[in-house]
């Protein structure tokens, strides 16, 4: 899994792996143990299945501009990016490129 945390106001880039909860072994240098991620609504911007080598950069170009300024109040919802994190998904062939960002109705 990799993805994007917002602290103190910055965006920074994540990657990992999914352990069993009760996993107790080494921990890699420059990595740490999180525990369970809270459930959120997520928006997902994505693009359908490309070719890497020709398309890669523009898909990514296109979907991340897009997911880093639509307004999800269009749609009723805030971001909910204090409690979770974004996600990205990197799949060109089969999945193609998403950026999921999460979001919480508006009461």
């Amino acid at each position: 899994m990799s993805g994007w945390t917002h602290e103190n106001g910055e965006r920074k880039y994540f990657f990992g792996a999914g352990v069993k909860l009760d996993y107790n072994g080494e921990i890699p240098e420059r990595f740490e143990l999180r525990g369970t991620f809270p459930d959120s609504y997520y928006i997902v911007f994505c693009h359908q299945p490309f070719d890497y080598l020709t398309e890669n950069a523009e898909v990514m170009k296109r979907v991340e501009e897009l997911a880093w300024n639509f307004d999800p109040k269009t749609l009723g919802f805030e971001w909910n990016e204090g409690e979770c994190q974004d996600y990205q998904r990197h799949y060109p062939e089969v999945l193609g490129y998403q950026v999921l960002r999460p979001v919480r109705k508006i009461v």
